[in-house]
């Protein structure tokens, strides 16, 4: 047996044991598996691609967003039916601070009293879910994924169990998609460039915002450059690996499972996914 894949099972028992009540917790997702069998979905990073695009071309299509996509100014257009975040940076928030009460004010801005899109939160996080009164904007769900993700080894897709901590938030998406019978995949604002700030921060070059398919403001680049600056470069090097990896094993399940998945980024690093032009894929 491989060593990898034996310490991974040997992790997924021992997580499970002692993460009894987030999995029973995640129980709830098994009303997704297979809610959408045979149809396609378009899922959307945050890359610059994003820029150009007009969301009204997906008015009738199901649609994943990630992280901080309502920072758009017609984010209201892309009628979102899934939204992540899985970033634990994310909920290590000061609200005493400026940039990290700004950035809560923007996460609960992604659904209202008339627009409530399904939001995927880490199942470690329903503390600071419940306490920030997110039940009022979206309906929530949660994943656990205590178990960092390893090369070769037999992925899981199931929603209502432990899944592996990915290397990036469109990664826990792609697996939903699959768990929820999509036939089709389609990513976009997938760059996976996310080295190139991380590189330039440490560099002292304040491009940060060049990184992004929506305005960054003063307050979301202290943000940014607090959590870059927090992390070394042989983390945001190991990031990125795992990123790279994650997709080719993800493009690897797909292809054995029958399922298409294209990359429609124009100009992205991720060179295990087949790029396909978007209006192939979709009418004007």
């Amino acid at each position: 047996m491989n060593k990898n894949y034996a310490k991974y099972w040997f992790k997924n028992i021992f997580f499970s044991i002692s993460h009894l009540e987030e999995i029973k917790l995640i129980q709830d997702n098994k009303k997704y598996k297979n809610i959408h069998k045979g149809k396609r979905c378009f899922i959307f990073g945050n890359g610059p691609s994003i820029n150009g695009l007009d969301f009204v071309r997906f008015e009738k299509e199901y649609v994943f967003t990630v992280n901080q996509m309502m920072r758009r100014d017609d984010f209201q257009l892309l009628k979102t039916n899934y939204h992540f975040v899985a970033d634990q940076n994310y909920f290590k928030l000061d609200c005493e601070q400026p940039e990290d009460n700004e950035l809560l004010m923007t996460m609960r801005s992604i659904g209202n009293k008339d627009y409530r899109p399904v939001c995927f939160f880490p199942s470690n996080q329903k503390k600071f879910v419940q306490s920030n009164q997110f039940s009022e904007v979206v309906d929530i769900s949660y994943f656990c994924s205590p178990i960092s993700f390893l090369d070769n080894y037999v992925l899981s897709t199931n929603y209502a169990w432990l899944i592996p901590r990915f290397g990036t938030v469109v990664h826990f998406a792609i697996v939903m998609a699959i768990y929820m019978g999509f036939s089709e995949i389609y990513l976009l604002g997938c760059e996976g460039t996310s080295i190139i700030a991380n590189i330039n921060s440490a560099l002292k070059k304040n491009t940060i915002y060049l990184s992004y398919g929506y305005e960054v403001n003063e307050l979301q680049k202290r943000w940014l450059e607090k959590v870059i600056n927090n992390k070394s470069m042989e983390k945001c090097a190991k990031s990125f690996y795992d990123m790279l990896v994650g997709y080719r094993c993800l493009n690897g399940y797909c292809a054995n499972k029958q399922i298409k998945i294209f990359n429609c980024t124009p100009e992205s690093v991720i060179d295990s996914i087949e790029y396909i032009n978007l209006n192939k894929v979709i009418g004007d």
